[in-house]
């Protein structure tokens, strides 16, 4: 098997595996269809000799040899870009470099980024379904795959713990390394305190909640600033929950809101 159509296969694998399902994987690697990647995952099967992946309500899911190859094929793919029309495998090179984003997991719990101004209320209430994904995927149109999850939608105020352990759920079970939360200002630090002490240290997802002082559809705001800074900085820290507010990112013992 020649060195290009070895790492289509493993590409495939790669992207079906942070995916979940065909088409997502097609999308991200930029193939006409889904097609490409099932030839591609029977063809790699094939040659290991063994079962990568089973069908799934929601597509599909790995089997503990897909989660053993990944964890193995991880650290390399983070070195290659993935360039449009023409896939290759780079030279690593000799000093580290920046992790290239291939995918992002957005969690929308609500809060002021999310909101809208209420006619009745005359006050900023949270939307049932947040803008965050079609402002990226409309105006940004970024070369990263978006996986969006929602949960609550509301003031941070008004999370309950159910809420909370919703949340860490998510995160816990996404096939992503690079989560990006939006949430509300007033319990942000809570929130991140609470992920974690959840996750635990062993945990090699980068965590990254943001907020905004206004609403990202409510004209001037801080909100896409925000979120462009938030995902900027999975390229430069490490596995860990982080909050990234006004052009930093803090721990979440070391971040302290500012309203003004």
């Amino acid at each position: 098997m020649n060195n290009q159509r070895n790492y289509n296969l493993y590409a495939s694998f790669f992207a079906l595996y942070q995916t979940g399902t065909m088409s997502d994987a097609a999308e991200m690697l930029k193939y006409d269809s889904h097609t490409s990647v099932s030839k591609n995952i029977k063809a790699l099967e094939t040659e290991l000799g063994v079962k990568l992946f089973t069908p799934h309500s929601r597509g599909v899911a790995p089997t503990m040899e897909a989660t053993r190859l990944y964890e193995r094929i991880h650290p390399l793919f983070n070195e290659i870009s993935f360039i449009e029309g023409s896939i290759e495998l780079l030279s690593l090179a000799d000093e580290p470099q920046p992790s290239e984003i291939v995918a992002i997991h957005l969690i929308a719990t609500g809060g002021t980024i999310d909101g809208e101004i209420s006619p009745t209320k005359d006050a900023i209430v949270t939307r049932q379904k947040t803008a965050i994904t079609d402002y990226l995927k409309n105006y940004i149109k970024p070369s990263f795959h978006v996986t969006e999850s929602q949960i609550a939608m509301k003031d941070s105020r008004e999370l309950l713990q159910e809420d909370l352990t919703g949340l860490v759920k998510i995160i816990l079970e996404s096939k992503h390394e690079n989560i990006l939360v939006t949430h509300g200002l007033y319990n942000i630090v809570s929130t991140a305190r609470l992920i974690e002490r959840f996750i635990g240290k062993e945990c090699s997802k980068k965590i990254i909640l943001t907020g905004a002082l206004y609403p990202i559809a409510g004209g001037v705001s801080d909100a896409a600033f925000n979120i462009g800074y938030a995902i900027s900085a999975f390229h430069n820290v490490g596995p860990g929950v982080y909050i990234s507010m006004q052009g930093k990112v803090f721990r979440p013992d070391e971040y302290t809101i500012q309203f003004n």
